[in-house]
């Protein structure tokens, strides 16, 4: 194992300058999401969860680019035989390769971490610890799962295009099927629909306003006041709410089992790290404008102090004038705070089963790649 690993590496660094080209790709991916991560606002600074989406998903095909490039190389060069020729087995041989590729790819994700949460800095722990430990665990993980299954393909097929191919494919059918199956488990058991109904009430004592004109012959009056039965009536609109059962709703247990099986998908996973860090910094967004409220009305609540208990005409004039100011901030500002709570809530930290669910399938693919390439007939 030692030699296999040995000349894996040299194949590796020694004569592929791809794999270079991945490592610096991946800090300097890093650096840019950390740089360009934090947006100004007129709020203050925070950082923008769909920085992801512009970073990893080229930087994933480039990683699995090193395994194609070096594993394939042996698969089709003949080297791989040639080591089976001379001994060694094959789950050492596959299994020198997964160890590489793991090794390989958890450099590429420490590289491209420690630059993003370095330069990210107080608007990315604004998350809270906890949720961004499981979002770096959670995108760590998927460097893993895209190294080892571009190794493994690259082992089991014979040409590199094939590999290639495969890896992409595997990488864009996972995305589609992420966006799709949330899409469906996202459907609500219920939609309520709304529906105005015009109906017209009779007017009491016959009582039309001076400026509603007259009533014209076809019972009509300027669409508001209408003859019915020979009494005038005013038109008054109702909405009705009708509650109904949707159509496209997964009911059980049809709806547990897509959402494991969503849970394993690794593209889901890196969907789930982005609504938690929006989910945290909605949640941090929402505390510091809390905290902002309460200074704001502190001077006015300390100056208020000073004149509750006197009894002179304009020490009460400037009481009740600065409790109608605090009253009426206190409405705007609890008004805010009403939509900043109902934007926080249609998210949620997603990733607190991620990190686990990615790692089992990183074990579940590991094993069974050894297993299929260990009884693999041809090389």
């Amino acid at each position: 194992m030692k030699n296999l690993l040995s000349a894996g590496v040299r194949l590796l660094f020694r004569h592929s300058r791809l794999a270079w080209i991945t490592l610096l790709a991946a800090a300097l991916s890093g650096a840019a999401a950390g740089v360009f991560g934090r947006t100004a606002t007129a709020d203050g600074v925070v950082f923008r969860p769909d920085i992801f989406v512009f970073t990893l998903p080229l930087l994933f095909l480039l990683l699995a680019a090193v395994p194609v490039r070096c594993a394939g190389q042996e698969s089709s060069g003949g080297t791989l035989r040639n080591k089976l020729i001379a001994g060694y087995s094959r789950l050492s041989v596959c299994g020198a390769w997964v160890i590489l590729t793991l090794g390989f790819s958890l450099l590429a994700g420490v590289l491209y971490l420690l630059p993003l949460v370095q330069l990210g800095g107080a608007p990315l722990w604004g998350i809270g610890s906890t949720a961004l430990l499981r979002v770096m665990l959670t995108v760590l993980l998927l460097f893993l799962i895209f190294g080892v299954l571009s190794a493994l393909l690259s082992l089991m097929l014979r040409r590199q295009l094939f590999a290639a191919i495969g890896v992409i494919g595997l990488t864009v059918l996972s995305l589609i099927a992420a966006v799709v199956i949330r899409d469906k488990l996202e459907v609500p058991e219920y939609t309520e629909s709304v529906s105005r109904h015009i109906v017209y009430v009779p007017v009491p004592d016959a009582q039309i306003p001076a400026d509603g004109g007259e009533i014209t012959d076809d019972g009509v009056q300027d669409g508001e006041f209408r003859t019915v039965d020979g009494q005038v009536c005013a038109a008054l609109e109702v909405s009705v709410s009708y509650v109904s059962a949707h159509p496209f709703y997964m009911p059980s247990p049809k709806r547990e089992v897509w959402t494991v099986l969503n849970r394993l998908n690794p593209a889901d996973a890196m969907i789930s790290a982005q609504r938690t860090l929006m989910s945290g910094i909605s949640r941090a967004y929402t505390e510091a404008y809390r905290r902002d409220c309460e200074a704001d009305l502190a001077p006015l609540t300390d100056e208020l102090k000073q004149y509750e208990g006197k009894t002179d005409p304009d020490a009460v004039l400037n009481a009740e004038r600065l409790r109608n100011s605090i009253d009426e901030m206190k409405r705007a500002q609890q008004s805010t705070l009403l939509n900043l709570t109902q934007e926080a809530e249609q998210y949620a930290d997603e990733t607190r089963s991620i990190p686990q669910c990615m790692l089992a399938v990183l074990i579940l693919l590991t094993a069974a790649g050894l297993a299929v390439f260990r009884r693999l007939g041809a090389v």
